[in-house]
């Protein structure tokens, strides 16, 4: 037998939801029991709920923010030391070309000359 409109057990469900979700519509439609159980809240209470839950949104948004900027000091001096080293890396490599390039030119003189 399906659900009516009046049938209470279709509505039950909602006197396990939490106050603040059931709306007036849904309250005038659950059983005279069930309307005991779900409590009333008063304007206080809603923006208390509302001050608070913006209050840990916001003390979300700066924990994110610093853990950004840590992220971010890390990449720097990451590249900071990485372009120590290449300094003293691009001198090794130009003294190794030079080398190389001294071998290469000695190799074609002499197999010129001979």
């Amino acid at each position: 037998m399906p659900a009516t409109e009046t049938d209470p057990a279709k509505y039950s469900i909602i006197t396990t939801v939490q106050p603040l979700n059931v709306s007036s519509l849904k309250l005038m439609r659950i059983s005279p029991s069930g309307r005991e159980r779900v409590p009333e809240l008063s304007q206080q209470n809603r923006y208390f709920t509302i001050r608070k839950a913006r209050s840990i949104k916001k003390a979300e948004k700066i924990a994110h923010h610093f853990d950004t900027m840590e992220k971010r000091s890390q990449q720097v001096t990451d590249i900071r030391r990485i372009k120590e080293v290449a300094e003293e890396a691009r001198v090794e490599d130009q003294e190794y070309h030079m080398t190389v390039l001294k071998k290469w030119a000695e190799n074609a003189w002499s197999s010129h000359q001979g």
